[in-house]
């Protein structure tokens, strides 16, 4: 028996996290394996072209592939514009087009917090919204905006750099990897949560440690403060965009309790206007990228096939 499949790729610094959808939007399965990136752009295709022979069985037909992946991406050229150092040699890469020929299907390939804000639009928290900001706090703070039910990239695709929004002016502001000083994500990333408490208790905690313990007479004071530096940059990024909602992804956004308290401290701090903007976590969690990574090639196919 002959079936359709959709496959979608996730590609990490660490790892590469893998699915096989229906054309329904059904997930058949997923997985997850360190990436070979080191080996650069060929490294890749052939990790891709392996795991493709490995999700595809008898009679099963291969539709398209969707490709989520940090860094500036040109959709539309399916093209890495810019990559990090944990991407050697894919700056200016057409990766789209050379996985097309490698794979022998359209593919398609946006940034990963992009995908992650279609995946919720589609499949999670974002069903029934037609505005909403999307942000994933990990080493950094990325962002993505959904205005009128779709995704604004801005005519440099870099739409939702929510991460470098200036925080801090001073000029002893604190350094970001992106070579400025006093970014939102220099002191509201999960990643800077951890740096604090180090600084202030000499231990190495990961961020679900510290929520458990944010109550502590040790920790309270840190969390407060990153809780606030973290609510003034979402204040910033609601008074420019008036969203229905706000989405948040990441580990340390999947602890309810912290959901909790910035959906409080953001209302708070809100002009009243803006009241009972309600502050959510992502539904989809560390898939949310699969499946937008679908929704993308599955609008591509269609769109295909309407043009042919």
């Amino acid at each position: 028996m002959q079936c359709d499949r959709y496959l979608s790729f996730d590609i990490g610094g660490t790892s590469l996290k893998y699915a096989a959808f229906h054309p329904e939007g059904t997930l058949a399965y997923a997985g997850l394996v360190p990436s070979r990136l080191a080996e650069g752009p060929a490294g890749l295709l052939r990790q891709l072209q392996d795991l493709t022979d490995q999700l595809l069985t008898g009679g099963m037909t291969l539709m398209g592939t969707g490709l989520s992946c940090p860094g500036q991406i040109d959709p539309v050229q399916g093209r890495i514009i810019y990559a990090n150092r944990n991407f050697p040699g894919f700056s200016g890469y057409t990766l789209a087009a050379a996985a097309a020929d490698r794979l022998g299907c359209p593919v398609s390939l946006d940034n990963d917090v992009n995908c992650a804000a279609l995946g919720e639009l589609y499949f999670g928290q974002g069903r029934g919204l037609r505005d909403f900001m999307c942000l994933t706090f990990g080493t950094g703070i990325g962002g993505a905006i959904i205005h009128g039910a779709q995704l604004y990239r801005g005519p440099h695709y870099s739409a939702g750099e929510f991460g470098h929004i200036t925080l801090d002016r001073q000029p002893d502001a604190l350094p970001c990897s992106c070579g400025q000083r006093g970014c939102f994500e220099a002191y509201a990333s999960a990643s800077a949560l951890c740096r604090r408490v180090k600084q202030v208790t000499g231990q190495d905690l990961d961020g679900q440690t510290i929520l458990l313990r944010r109550q502590t007479a040790e920790l309270a004071p840190v969390y407060q403060a990153w809780l606030q530096d973290v609510v003034t940059g979402l204040k910033s990024l609601v008074y420019v965009l008036d969203p229905q909602a706000i989405i948040l992804g990441g580990g340390i956004m999947q602890e309810p309790a912290l959901i909790r308290d910035l959906d409080q401290a953001l209302n708070r701090a809100l002009m009243p206007g803006y009241s009972g903007l309600p502050v959510r976590a992502a539904a989809l969690g560390n898939q949310a990228g699969l499946y937008g990574a679908f929704a993308l090639i599955k609008q591509k196919v269609a769109g295909d096939h309407d043009n042919g």
